[in-house]
């Protein structure tokens, strides 16, 4: 997932037609949340380097500090949002 240079690898592609199905999903009010256990740092920049993150309510991943380092653990901090 990261470069030699402490970037994000962005060795990755969209589903096809994924952003439009996104974007008729937040027009249509729906709430779309990203539940990850990767780190949300590189998250946020896979998201905005596709440019899909305006479409997400939340972005919920694991911290650095060792918090949310669980799936249960991130699926009850979306659920207590």
């Amino acid at each position: 997932m990261n470069g030699i240079d402490g970037s994000v690898d962005f060795n990755n592609e969209l589903y096809s037609n994924i952003a439009l199905l996104m974007k008729s999903l937040n027009e249509q009010q729906f709430t779309l949340v990203v539940a990850t256990s990767k780190p949300i740092v590189f998250t946020e920049q896979i998201l905005k380097y596709f440019n899909i993150d305006q479409y997400f309510e939340l972005i919920v991943g694991n911290n650095f500090d060792g918090t949310r380092a669980s799936k249960t653990e991130i699926i009850q901090y979306i659920l207590d949002k």
